[in-house]
């Protein structure tokens, strides 16, 4: 027995006791036929700087960031709306936070940055499964749960009159990679029929060791069936997690491997850290709520900034990592905090331009900085709009690490 069979049967079994009333799929699928593709939208040929933003999380810097960067976003992905865990195929309904966000950012797309496009995603990460969702599972393999969640799908589109949806299943396992082709040929055609887009975040290689994704699980058909994919070049390790390495290998696979247009693919940027799970605007000092904060006992570095007990510092701007003690109680104990600084998010961009693809992502923009010299999204921009890059690093050059 193989070591996914047996953690699927032990997880099956866990679940089981939580939520009887569920029977979730534990059989390989026999083939399914797929109905005729319905062709979508022209394939976007502009350079896109997408971010994907969630609602009802971020109070202070969710519509901060969106007025800070402008017309400098051409894309927005709403995060996240998910099916209900009882697997009926019904979308759980939005929280009054979530609503109030998403009515922000549609009202102000229409006010002020007219040609962005509005997408809402379905899924991300939920956490228990380790790499798969049974929920998911459950709904591609029932047609009628199946029939009710593209419905709902397409109503919640309707509503808030967005140009597409984003399907971010964390992740499809190669055993349903028919159901799970089946569900998104389904769903494209809805979509396709009304002139709207489907898009989807994609792990960023073949295996994905830290979460158990494996790329096989997208069938050739289903890579056909979006109009673009959103590789999710980070979390690729442990620590270190989003390397330029990480980068090209991920473009590597699916453009050159899986032969996937380059246009329709988007590299991935992450806008926080790991160890330490933080946000770009807080290693770097530019959170709001870091503005009233005592300094009066931070030390300062060699370049006589001021460097909190954490370790954030402005200078982390124009590097890729930082020590930090995660016991204050043993100050001796460090980790290494690692991210994503401007020198190598412009290197990044530069190379999702030179290999002709559509454009970036973000994850996510509630975590940029939103001034434009310590912005990421900002400094994508002008990499991509060809304008000379001006941030705090070019500023002050020896600020700059040397990038791995």
């Amino acid at each position: 027995m193989s070591k996914i069979w047996l953690l699927f049967i032990v997880v099956i079994g866990l679940l089981s006791g939580c939520k009887t009333d569920i029977r979730y799929v534990d059989e390989k699928p026999s083939s399914i036929a797929l109905p005729e593709a319905v062709a979508g939208p022209d394939v976007i040929t502009t350079p896109r700087n997408i971010v994907y933003l969630s609602i009802g999380r971020y109070e202070k810097t969710f519509m901060q960031n969106v007025q800070a960067r402008g017309k400098e976003i051409t894309d927005y992905v709403v995060a996240f709306v998910n099916p209900r865990d009882a697997a009926t195929g019904e979308l759980e309904s939005l929280t009054p936070a979530q609503k109030q966000d998403l009515d922000k950012l549609v009202a102000y797309r229409k006010e002020s940055n007219q040609n962005a496009r509005i997408y809402i995603a379905i899924g991300g990460w939920r956490g228990d499964d380790d790499g798969f969702d049974l929920v998911f599972e459950e709904i591609a393999h029932n047609i009628e749960k199946r029939t009710l969640f593209i419905s709902d799908i397409m109503a919640l589109v309707e509503a808030y009159g967005v140009d597409g949806i984003d399907i971010d299943w964390e992740y499809p396992r190669v055993q349903f990679a028919n159901e799970y082709a089946l569900f998104v040929r389904e769903l494209a055609n809805e979509l396709h029929k009304r002139n709207k887009y489907l898009s989807s975040a994609v792990i960023g290689t073949r295996d994905k060791m830290t979460d158990s994704g494996n790329a096989d699980a997208y069938l050739d058909s289903t890579l056909r069936d979006f109009d673009s994919i959103n590789l999710m070049a980070y979390d690729m390790e442990f620590e270190n997690h989003s390397t330029f390495q990480h980068a090209i290998d991920s473009i590597d696979y699916w453009v050159n491997e899986r032969k996937v247009p380059p246009q329709k693919v988007m590299l991935g940027l992450p806008v926080y850290s790991r160890n330490n799970w933080q946000d770009w605007s807080y290693i770097t000092l530019q959170h709001p709520d870091q503005e009233n904060e005592d300094t009066s006992s931070w030390n300062q570095n060699e370049f006589g900034e001021l460097v909190s007990p954490q370790g954030y510092s402005v200078v982390n701007a124009c590097r890729n990592s930082f020590e930090f003690i995660p016991d204050v109680a043993k100050p001796a104990e460090t980790k290494t905090n690692y991210y994503n600084g401007l020198p190598l998010i412009i290197k990044k961009t530069e190379l999702a331009l030179s290999t002709k693809l559509g454009g970036v992502m973000f994850w996510e923009a509630p975590l940029d900085a939103a001034k434009p010299e310590y912005s990421l999204i900002h400094a994508a921009y002008q990499v991509m709009s060809g304008m000379t890059v001006d941030n705090i690093c070019t500023q002050n050059p020896t600020w700059v690490a040397e990038l791995a």
